[in-house]
């Protein structure tokens, strides 16, 4: 009996030595990274900022290797992807998946926040919210992987063919949107909610199958909106946020220095990318009126007058209903989320 006890000793100090060692610069860990967007653009400049950041600082121990533009997966395949090792990192568009992820789509139940045009505040609260409630965490825990990389946006604006000035021009109008939320918030005064996967829009606007789509300004920039539309209305919706999360099979094979170089990279970096499309968004809308379009504030007055209605109003307390319903904390989360991102009601 001693000596099985002692052969398991030996055993498990052998592993723990192997993990100890981990990866080298010769045979280093490499992770993929499956992604929809294409490799262009500040978001691009700003992941592989962070990819080359991880890769320098582990001593080329960890690579990580970017499948742009669903070249590895599908968006919508991304969550399960990663669970299945398909990948190790992959961009998690939270709005895709109102069941897997419900308490994180607590985001797309909100209509707006004054302070989200600031993409690098965004960021930050994002953050904020996600460490103060274990139970965001734990919804990504239970598909084997944890937020590494949070993708602020600055709030969504609508590319159009028509001139947008209120509450009113939107009724009638097939819009493109991205989650369930914003769905019922068009829906709320007469909009027409339509799904187009984020490569698709473009055509969809060509050809006339929508007649607008919800982006944000680097967004719509990014993949040519502004190229199929006369107008971008500033209504800057949403307190939108998308996680590029990591798979916690390899965070737990990387040593703990390594793994605490990876995590803190991706935070960091994901907060210089929103301060820096900040920076940025001056830029964009010159280069989108070069291109002809005209941009048009919507109205304060207008956000308060939608905020009203009682269809918009429905939606956030239908999803506090729905997730205290299945015996989640749906208040809780939609009061720390709304004290954190300071939402008017």
């Amino acid at each position: 009996m001693k000596r099985k006890r002692w052969l398991l000793s030996l055993a498990l100090i052998c592993v723990l030595g192997m993990v100890e060692v981990g990866y080298t610069k010769e045979s280093p860990m490499v992770l993929r990274l499956a992604h929809f967007a294409p490799p262009k653009g500040l978001f691009a400049t700003f992941l592989n900022k962070a990819v080359g950041e991880v890769e320098q600082l582990t001593e080329g121990r960890i690579k990580i290797e970017v499948y742009w533009s669903e070249s590895l997966l599908k968006s919508k395949e991304m969550l399960r992807g990663v669970e299945k090792g398909i990948c190790s990192i992959a961009f998690i568009a939270i709005g895709y998946y109102p069941s897997e992820l419900p308490l994180n789509n607590v985001q797309v139940n909100v209509l707006y926040s004054p302070k989200a045009r600031d993409a690098g505040w965004v960021a930050r609260k994002a953050w904020e919210v996600t460490d103060g409630n274990k139970e965001l965490y734990d919804e990504f825990t239970k598909y084997a992987q944890t937020p590494w990389f949070i993708t602020p946006y600055d709030g969504y604006c609508v590319f159009s063919k028509k001139l947008i000035e209120g509450c009113s021009d939107i009724k009638g109008m097939r819009i493109r949107i991205t989650s369930d939320g914003q769905a019922k918030f068009l829906a709320a005064i007469g909009g027409i909610p339509i799904w187009i996967a984020a490569a698709d829009t473009y055509v969809g606007l060509q050809k006339g199958a929508v007649d607008g789509a919800l982006a944000t300004i680097e967004y719509g920039k990014r993949y040519g909106y502004h190229e199929v539309t006369r107008f971008v209305a500033e209504t800057y919706l949403s307190t939108n946020y998308t996680v590029i999360t990591a798979s916690l099979r390899d965070l737990e094979k990387m040593t703990k220095k390594d793994r605490g170089v990876f995590l803190e990279v991706g935070r960091r970096v994901s907060i210089e990318y929103g301060d820096a499309m900040k920076k940025e968004v001056d830029d964009n809308k010159a280069l989108i009126e070069k291109a002809g379009v005209k941009i048009v504030p919507f109205p304060a007055e207008e956000l308060h007058k939608w905020l009203k209605t009682p269809a918009a109003q429905k939606v956030q307390k239908d999803w506090i209903e729905e997730q205290n319903k299945a015996g989640r904390p749906g208040t809780k989360i939609m009061e720390s989320f709304i004290k954190i991102f300071e939402v008017p009601q």
